[in-house]
């Protein structure tokens, strides 16, 4: 009498049990458990009652072994004992946390440093760009958890970089973000797959760049775009900075009575430049620099589809080039590429912003035409 009594008392608990631990953790599991879970509720019913009524000790080992794949399978990790046959829960032990993509990242940007995978002068550049991407992810995406990324998930970070940035910049920040998610599938138990390789890297585009900013093109745009993007598309337009550069890295200074736009903390040695204003903006100085490259590249497809930002960087080369007295050294000093020449790499001496200032003064502004 009593064997029956216990067995019957085991029949009770070990699916009682199993239910509340399912229906407890589906509130915090991520969306691929929650689908397992919500599946494994649907089959308990019949899973009960194919494994009752429990006539003796080896059924109700045999319903115990089934509620312990179930809780492998869900994650369960409770630290139960199904051979306990009361009820007391208070040495559960709660299921396993997955930290969130946050914490994950600096995680494995600590990990790389500390390892000696980055040089110690790229840790920080690394950590913040791996920060920034993140959340340009989570933007996009809303995801919190690294769990619950999905292939359509990156497919459409991959659409929303595309609208933001040069193909360059894009599969950089596409590349960075899949370092992150591979660190986390190679050193932790959290993920097994990397959805990031899944759907895979940009490809390489070489037969066609973003075509140059000409003034035809930037009268159209302005005529085209409402008046408070105006300033964004001059500066970019006159200065021939990088998207992020001035949205980003960019602070309003004057220097020996000239009014520049000083980008700071860039990828280069190099990008750290001070660029004179040309006259016809002058007027933009200490204006404010908030908006999105997304909302700019969206305005200039008012033009047509092959425009971008990066035009005004390229329009802004060949302008100097057409400048007699711009040489490449200054050309370079101006748009932040790395000096050929040795002589020319002190900018400080060897183009003081009035020097800069008069080339780029040179250049025709937008209501005047070249002889």
């Amino acid at each position: 009498m009593d064997l029956i009594l216990e067995v019957k008392s085991t029949e009770l608990n070990i699916f009682a049990d199993l239910k509340a631990e399912l229906e407890q953790a589906y509130h915090t599991a991520c969306s691929l458990t929650k689908a397992t879970i919500e599946t494994c509720l649907q089959e308990l019913p019949e899973a009960e009652q194919a494994h009752t009524p429990l006539e003796d000790r080896q059924q109700a080992e045999n319903a115990r072994e089934y509620a312990d794949k179930v809780r492998t399978l869900c994650r369960l990790d409770t630290g139960n004992d199904t051979n306990n046959t009361g009820t007391d829960t208070a040495n559960t032990v709660p299921a396993r946390v997955i930290p969130d993509i946050d914490t994950l990242t600096e995680r494995c940007c600590s990990n790389k440093a500390k390892l000696g995978n980055w040089e110690p002068h790229q840790i920080k550049r690394n950590t913040y760009r791996a920060r920034k991407v993140v959340q340009m992810f989570k933007a996009s995406s809303g995801i919190t958890c690294v769990t619950n990324i999905e292939k359509s998930d990156v497919v459409q970070f991959k659409e929303t970089l595309l609208e933001t940035y040069a193909i360059s910049s894009a599969s950089t920040m596409f590349n960075q973000l899949a370092a992150v998610i591979q660190w986390v599938v190679s050193n932790t138990k959290y993920l097994e797959l990397n959805r990031f390789a899944q759907v895979g890297a940009f490809k390489k585009i070489t037969s066609k760049s973003a075509p140059a900013m000409t003034p035809d093109n930037m009268k159209r745009l302005l005529a085209a775009s409402p008046e408070q993007y105006h300033h964004f598309y001059k500066l970019y337009y006159f200065t021939g900075v990088r998207t992020g550069e001035l949205l980003n890295c960019a602070d309003w200074v004057e220097v020996d009575g000239v009014k520049c736009l000083q980008i700071r903390t860039t990828k280069t040695a190099a990008g750290e430049r001070t660029i004179p204003l040309h006259h016809s903006i002058t007027d933009l100085f200490g204006s404010r620099l908030r908006t999105t490259a997304r909302t700019l590249n969206a305005h200039m497809k008012t033009i047509d589809d092959d425009h971008s930002v990066y035009s005004f960087r390229h329009g802004m080369a060949n302008r100097l080039r057409a400048v007699d007295t711009c040489t490449d050294g200054l050309l370079a000093a101006v748009l932040g590429h790395t000096q050929k020449q040795i002589a020319h790499k002190v900018y400080g001496t060897g183009f003081d912003v009035q020097r800069m200032r008069k080339v780029i003064d040179l250049i025709p502004a937008l209501d005047e035409r070249r002889p």
